[in-house]
């Protein structure tokens, strides 16, 4: 009989224990889903595109959208997020440009159609195209080099094709690029530079002819091309 009592007093002492722990693990639970409870400030400081807020635009990001479309399912900061053409609606438009960022047609996020895309035609970070009725442009990183005084320096090309039928007046080119850069020359052009862009602007350019010219910047290593437009 002792025995058997010894044995019912340790029975009841694991199952003390297991419920103590079984509270414990509910606690804790209970405050980290308090702490990671999803709310519309949840978005705040997510990407337009981002809907689901994983910190990627993709087909998870337009299934949202259209969950939303058959009921209203979205925070007031996703709908900021899910309007990419920023017209203010929600809608298929919405969806049909996610889908047509996910398969390379559109490079950037928020993408308003109609509007001239600054990062048009940007097939990798060291060359830029940009076409209008009138011309085509090109921009290239040619050579860069380590200086002495531990900056880094870019030498760009630029040419723009006259590709319409008449002489073009003068041309402007904007070119944006990732960090701020200080002009240390240029030829057969004139160069402007403001914070993390070149204004590169020339004289006339006959019918199918093309411009050319270049400028050097110095700026931390690692620059890249990340936008380019022109103003014929």
């Amino acid at each position: 009989m002792l025995k058997g009592s010894k044995i019912t007093g340790n029975k009841k002492k694991i199952i003390i224990i297991l419920c103590c722990v079984a509270v414990v693990f509910a606690a804790i639970a209970l405050i980290v889903h308090q702490t990671t409870k999803i709310t519309n400030e949840s978005y705040a400081n997510c990407s337009v595109g981002d809907v689901n807020g994983d910190g990627f635009i993709n087909a998870s990001d337009s299934l949202l959208i259209i969950q939303n479309s058959s009921k209203d399912t979205l925070f007031d900061n996703q709908k900021r997020l899910a309007d990419v053409n920023q017209d203010g609606q929600v809608n298929s438009a919405d969806v049909l440009i996610l889908h047509r960022y996910a398969v390379g047609d559109i490079k950037k996020i928020p993408y308003i159609e109609g509007a001239q895309d600054d990062a048009h035609n940007i097939d990798n970070s060291r060359s830029a195209e940009y076409e209008t009725e009138k011309s085509l442009s090109t921009i290239q990183i040619m050579n860069e080099w380590d200086n002495d005084d531990g900056t880094h320096s870019y030498q760009f090309s630029v040419s723009v094709k006259n590709t319409g039928n008449d002489e073009i007046g003068g041309w402007s080119t904007k070119i944006t690029l990732s960090s701020p850069v200080t002009l240390s020359k240029s030829w057969d052009c004139k160069c402007k530079e403001n914070s993390d862009e070149i204004i590169v602007r020339n004289a006339s350019i006959p019918t199918e002819s093309t411009a050319v010219c270049g400028f050097i910047v110095t700026s931390p290593e690692g620059l890249t091309i990340t936008g380019i437009k022109t103003v014929d």
